[in-house]
């Protein structure tokens, strides 16, 4: 099917749909957020169909065919809702198969909070974000010295 997804759903734009299945849309609504096109399902050719981009469904004022993105595009190429979501799943699903990578081994003084660091006596946290900019060799000098006062704390109570 290959539709372009609507922001961080697997659902794809109902525009984008129309457009792809060859539905005539006309103008958009300037005091709504819909655009007006001819209905595939009743044969209207006076624009009678609502797209509604910001909430991904359809209506139209003739048939009364309404619903969501997915029924929408299952009435259109007349395949079951159920076979549809499979198919945008398993599209988004091969979207995201890039190869992960692996989270990089955080120091440990890293993950000292606030309260342990202030324990060391420490007023704020260091910016490590600008020292491993500056310099990566004294920033991990710097956070192996933090850790060894940390576990010379840890030992001493």
């Amino acid at each position: 099917m290959a539709i372009p997804a609507l922001g961080g759903s697997i659902l794809p734009d109902i525009l984008e749909v129309a457009r792809d299945q060859g539905v005539v849309i006309g103008k958009s609504l300037q005091h709504r957020s819909e655009h007006r096109a001819c209905c595939p399902f009743c044969g209207d050719e006076k624009y009678h169909l609502y797209l509604n981009p910001e909430k991904n469904t359809f209506k139209c004022f003739r048939c009364d065919t309404r619903g969501g993105v997915v029924t929408f595009i299952s009435q259109l190429i007349g395949q079951p809702e159920h076979l549809i979501l499979e198919e945008l799943k398993e599209e988004a699903r091969g979207t995201s198969n890039r190869p992960r990578r692996e989270p990089k081994e955080l120091h440990p003084a890293l993950r000292l909070n606030t309260f342990q660091l202030r324990e060391m006596g420490y007023e704020k946290v260091p910016n490590f974000y600008d020292l491993f900019k500056r310099d990566k060799a004294y920033a991990d000098r710097v956070l192996n010295r933090i850790w060894h006062n940390w576990q010379s704390l840890i030992e001493y109570e």
